[in-house]
């Protein structure tokens, strides 16, 4: 991101002189890239692990530290120019692993210069789930470390409409995906900014919803996430800082992204196979094209506005079509699962068995859950209900097709086509999950209300 106004026309015109970045009398030198890492730690960087000693002892090891190893794979890149630069700000974590000096009290802000990790300021704590914490840490970025290219990175759990970044010093406080489309425009605001930047990144599981793309695709030009509920590891860092150092276009550097992903996970199911584990790689990431999520969305929208009438009378059947379609996140459960509670937390009372003594059974009931869009297409375009569609459902694909820039994924993600849409399997839940609140996407809202 550039900073201000008087900063934009000094860019523009180095720019168009073939330079890569210049120093301003009015402010920071402009690099060419400014990658900036809003790492919240939580319990992947503070969950404390075991391990036997030479004496066959089980003992505490410390914290797991996936931050700081993410961290570390940043620093092992060797060759980072003078115009780029790496930020990264840590927060939301009980406890950080001592190997990079990084404490749990405040809120580091730090870049990365020579392999190390530099400390610029602190600040006291606060939580990395506040849309406040997160503006100032876009408006400090921006106004420090000014850029003609800029990507932002959300580091931590995710939980698609439940937003993202859980600090878990302050009651796993989150920022929804309106705070964090808020933040970014009181930052625009603050520093004079109108262009957009050029990509968001969410290292965390399931944030490759269509609702999140289109609300992002206001200030970025790319988006970067996974439909599935990501490894805890991660991103592979060090299989793509390389490529920015190397000043390799946006797009190439987001493909290497997504590959460097997928390869580290294929290396980790490798792993654990001469191990004798039955595992497999049922990782995906993708890079969303925001700039053609407008047409996208008129064309879903178009659709359930024209099968509406057939849906609202066939709701069930409808919902049947849904089931069929490549889910995620285990929020959808057969009518034979079951889950037993000690309190109804807010479900209604009528889908509950009174075990009489003290605990309560919820029964065969579908919560909402992110499934494949274009998985979900294909079905709805092989349906007998919606038969009569299928131009409007073509239109949809051809949509898709063009808001997926790059989809990479593991040999078990099965129908992991890029971006998911939101599925409330309940009234109840289509009424509080998937408010109008959380989505742009009305028409096909209201399909299931």
């Amino acid at each position: 991101m550039k900073k201000r106004l008087m900063l934009l026309t000094a860019v523009s015109f180095l720019t168009m002189a073939g330079c890569s970045y210049n120093l301003n009398a009015n402010g920071p030198r402009v690099a060419d890239t400014t990658i900036m890492i809003y790492m919240c730690g939580a319990d992947l960087e503070s969950e404390h692990y075991s391990d036997y000693n030479s004496q066959g002892i089980l003992i505490d090891k410390g914290p797991i530290g996936l931050a700081t190893a993410d961290l570390k794979e940043i620093l092992s890149v060797k060759g980072q120019p003078d115009d780029v630069n790496i930020i990264v700000q840590t927060g939301g974590a009980k406890e950080w692993s001592k190997e990079l000096g990084i404490s749990s009290k405040e809120l580091g802000r730090y870049h990365v210069e020579n392999n190390n990790l530099v400390k610029d300021d602190h600040l006291l704590k606060a939580s990395m789930g506040s849309k406040k914490t997160f503006q100032s840490f876009l408006e400090w970025g921006l106004t420090e470390y000014p850029a003609e290219k800029t990507g932002v990175i959300l580091w931590n759990h995710g939980g698609a409409l439940d937003g993202v970044c859980f600090d878990e010093s302050f009651r796993n406080d989150s920022l929804t995906d309106n705070e964090v489309a808020e933040a970014i425009k009181g930052a625009f605001k603050t520093v004079g900014r109108t262009e957009k930047l050029d990509w968001i990144g969410y290292d965390a599981c399931l944030m490759s919803v269509q609702d999140i793309a289109e609300i992002n695709s206001n200030y970025f030009k790319y988006m970067v996430a996974s439909e599935e509920a990501e490894v805890g590891e991660g991103w592979a860092y060090d299989a793509w800082v390389d490529d920015l150092y190397e000043h390799k276009p946006v797009e190439e550097v987001l493909t290497a992204v997504c590959d460097g992903f997928i390869k580290s996970v294929d290396d980790m199911v490798d792993y654990y196979r001469r191990y004798g584990y039955d595992i497999s790689n049922d990782q995906n990431l993708s890079v969303i094209n925001l700039d053609n999520i407008g047409a996208y969305k008129n064309a879903i929208e178009t659709l359930a506005e024209d099968i509406k009438t057939t849906v609202s009378t066939n709701k069930t059947s409808f919902r049947t079509i849904m089931k069929r379609v490549k889910s995620y996140a285990n929020q959808v459960f057969e009518s034979n699962d079951y889950y037993t509670y000690t309190h109804y937390y807010g479900y209604p009372t009528s889908w509950f068995s009174n075990n009489n003594d003290g605990t309560y059974t919820l029964h065969g009931y579908y919560f909402y859950g992110t499934f494949d869009a274009y998985d979900a297409l294909v079905k709805m375009e092989n349906s007998a209900l919606l038969a009569g569609y299928s131009e409007q459902i073509q239109a949809a694909k051809d949509a898709l097709d063009d808001v997926i820039l790059y989809n990479k994924r593991g040999n078990a993600a099965g129908e992991s086509n890029g971006l998911c849409v939101v599925v409330p399997m309940e009234d109840y839940y289509n009424q509080v999950n998937y408010s109008a609140n959380f989505t742009n996407f009305s028409n096909w809202r209201a399909l299931f209300r």
